[in-house]
């Protein structure tokens, strides 16, 4: 009579059941719940954060409420919402359109860093091609920066959009082109 060894033998692997429909289910709801608790907190605290938002997928009068927002102070959010606002300025509501100009020319002039004014300048002076004359002369208006202690916010590109703008079909835009050009000190 010989018995079989039981030791040294590696019990049988159970089948393991992962979580059920229910605990998934949870689960997810409990991180869409986090994500809102978080996205709620985060606008409370910095509501650019909102603006930035509504921007994006806001109806045409959330849109011009968010960049009259955003005109007012981005907080940390300064490169976000510059880029959002030169977005901005291609919007299909001419209102969204235009008001966003001066709202990023302003971010533009409290920016302290030189190089990132520049880049938004550049940015900012893309408007100038916009088919629509009130964009084009509030782009100008906008790009009306007069140039601090020697150093202007400015840029070659920015000083040629301005320079062909002085032939645009609206007078109003080239009047504007002529002032930004001349206040920036690299008009000629």
């Amino acid at each position: 009579m010989s018995e079989e060894p039981t030791q040294g033998v590696p019990d049988r692997p159970r089948a393991r059941r992962g979580p059920g429909l229910r605990t998934m289910m949870a689960l997810v709801a409990t991180c869409a719940a986090l994500a809102l608790v978080a996205r709620t907190t985060r606008e409370a605290f910095e509501p650019a954060h909102r603006w930035l938002r509504v921007l994006g997928d806001g109806t045409a009068e959330e849109r011009r409420e968010a960049v009259a927002n955003l005109a007012m102070g981005t907080g940390s959010l300064g490169p976000r919402a510059a880029f959002a606002l030169a977005a901005a300025m291609s919007d299909p509501d001419e209102e969204v359109a235009y008001t966003a100009a001066p709202a990023l020319g302003a971010m533009i002039q409290a920016e302290p860093d030189t190089e990132t004014a520049r880049s938004w300048a550049e940015a900012l002076a893309s408007g100038l091609r916009d088919p629509r004359a009130r964009v084009r002369r509030w782009t100008a208006v906008a790009l009306n920066f007069p140039a601090r202690a020697g150093v202007t916010r400015s840029t070659r590109a920015v000083s040629d959009a301005l320079a062909r703008a002085l032939d645009d079909p609206d007078e109003e835009v080239r009047g504007a082109a002529a002032a930004a050009l001349g206040e920036s000190g690299m008009g000629g």
